[in-house]
């Protein structure tokens, strides 16, 4: 919504060899990565912080993490 924006750790992304490959074949910057691949990010789910560990907890098995946060928007 209006007002508010994503927080991404891009330290929390366990980022598969092929990305850097890439990256390195490429010359490609980080953002560039970023802008262009998912950079083994598979699917995002945004739910209240209340939740999430629930969520975890619901996808056991998964490889799921908690890669961020909604803030508001400078």
């Amino acid at each position: 919504p209006h007002g508010l924006a994503p927080r991404i750790d891009m330290g929390a992304i366990d980022r598969p060899p092929l990305f850097q490959w890439l990256q390195e074949a490429g010359e490609l910057s980080e953002s560039d990565m970023t802008r262009t691949f998912n950079c083994g990010v598979g699917m995002v789910l945004v739910v209240e912080k209340g939740e999430a560990d629930g969520v975890l907890d619901a996808l056991e098995g998964e490889n799921a993490v908690v890669i961020g946060h909604v803030e508001t928007a400078p």
